[in-house]
């Protein structure tokens, strides 16, 4: 039996909806956000230049070796990104920190935040990865 885990700012049965039935209709307060962003110029710019849209950040993730799943959020602010209340410069920061979160050290919980985590893309119809910006 896998064990789901929700961390940040998630209602519980908005999510165990979305898990069972998929349904695009939890996404669009991310979808109306991620398109207000973009007509408003509401960016953050990473020190890459990168500029990420004012969206909501999710992964979902299962250390290795452990049947628990753990969900993660975070938002996009213009002071960064929001994880468990602390501001990062960029998604790494943040995914290392997600994984601390749960107990993952050292090495392991290494990161590439552009791969860890997904935001909602109305023009793709679903998750992507935030490394989708970067191109």
């Amino acid at each position: 039996m896998m064990e789901i885990l929700f961390f940040g700012m998630i209602d519980k049965s908005v999510f165990s909806f979305a898990r069972q039935k998929y349904s695009h209709i939890v996404f669009l307060k991310v979808l109306f956000m991620q398109k207000e962003a973009e007509c408003s110029g509401q960016y953050f710019i990473t020190a890459d230049g990168v500029k990420i849209p004012f969206v909501e950040l999710v992964k979902e993730y299962s250390p290795k070796g452990s049947e628990k799943v753990y969900c993660f959020k975070a938002n996009v602010t213009k002071e960064g990104i929001l994880f468990n209340e602390e501001f990062f410069s960029g998604p790494s920061a943040a995914a290392r920190e997600a994984k601390k979160s749960i107990g993952v050290t050292g090495s392991s919980a290494a990161t590439n935040g552009w791969l860890f985590w997904t935001y909602f893309d109305s023009e793709r119809g679903g998750l992507t990865p935030l490394d989708a910006l970067r191109k």
